[in-house]
Order: C-alpha cells, then sequence, then structure tokens
C-alpha cells in the first residue's frame, strides 16, 4: 500500500469521525470537544454538546429503574436509540421542528459521546437509587438536567419528546 493510499484512508475514516482536517463537518469550525451552538450545523457534531444533557437524563433514569437488568442491556438498548436516532426516519421528525432544519444526524465523534454521556448518568442513576431520599434526589438531579439545556437552547428531553410525539402522531393522523 503507497503512502498516498495509507493517507486517505486515515482521511476518510477522520470524515467519518466527524474530524476532517482538526475541523468539524461544518466549513471554519474547530474540532472542541464541546460546543454550544446547536446552530448553524454545528448540533451533534462535536463529542459533547447540550444534548449529552438529555442523554445523561435518560442514563440516570435507567440506573435508577432499570437497573437491575444489568448496565449491558441498558447500554444495549441506548445504542440502538442512537442507530434509530440517526435513521433518516428520524431525522426528518426532528426536522420538522423549524430548530433542527439544519440537523444532518449525529457524527460518529457525538454518538460516542451521547453513550458516555448516557454511561455516566446511568452510574449516578444506580447510585441514587440505593441513597436515602433517593426520590427526592432523583427529582432534584432530573431537574437540574432538564434545565441546563434549556437554558442554554430552550430545549430538553420533555420539550423534545412532546415534539416527536406530535410529528408522528401528524403524520400517522
Amino acid at each position: 500500500m503507497t503512502v498516498s493510499n495509507e493517507r486517505n484512508k486515515r482521511t476518510e475514516r477522520h470524515e467519518r469521525w466527524g474530524w476532517q482536517h482538526n475541523q468539524c463537518s461544518v466549513d471554519g469550525c474547530d474540532r472542541s470537544v464541546w460546543k454550544t451552538d446547536t446552530k448553524h450545523g454545528h448540533g451533534s457534531q462535536h463529542m459533547f454538546d447540550p444534548y449529552s444533557f438529555c442523554h445523561m437524563e435518560v442514563g440516570v433514569m435507567q440506573g435508577f429503574f432499570l437497573s437491575h437488568i444489568g448496565y449491558k442491556a441498558n447500554i444495549s438498548t441506548h445504542c440502538m436509540w442512537e442507530f434509530v436516532e440517526n435513521t433518516p426516519w428520524m431525522i426528518n421528525i426532528f426536522r420538522d421542528d423549524p430548530r433542527g432544519l439544519e440537523y444532518t444526524g449525529d457524527s460518529a465523534i457525538n454518538s460516542v459521546g451521547d453513550l458516555i454521556s448516557f454511561y455516566i448518568g446511568f452510574i449516578i442513576g444506580v447510585t441514587i437509587s440505593k441513597s436515602n431520599g433517593r426520590y427526592v434526589r432523583l427529582f432534584a438531579v432530573l431537574a437540574i438536567l432538564e434545565s441546563i439545556p434549556f437554558m442554554l437552547m430552550r430545549d430538553n428531553s420533555v420539550l423534545l419528546a412532546f415534539k416527536v410525539l406530535k410529528t408522528i402522531v401528524a403524520r400517522i393522523g
């Protein structure tokens, strides 16, 4: 294999992971690990973004309520969600909201960040489930995790769920 072919394969691999030439897939964007801007095509192109808190929130709930089925089963369900979330069908559902018009799906590195966020939330959920006053602590953690993305981008898990359900019901009916 020539050096040129090896370089091309490496470049293709970086493009797939959303890290082309030290930039995300948006022209002129840096390769930062965290990006608050979810507009202008930046949404879900970096490892972590405000939606990472939504994935963490799901992890907290699964860790709290479903830890008895094991962490592998819980991570597998979140991996399946990452797959479904990036299908053309689901991407189009997200695009029905005016704020999601530029959404093109998650970069692979963002999917990894989403899984890390989920797992951190899962550990927090399991820890809370074994503590005194667990329901109060659960409510407090969920309230914090809902408020952070709302403050950063006026969106969160609850609003997102309502938007997705509304779109699905409108398409069915």
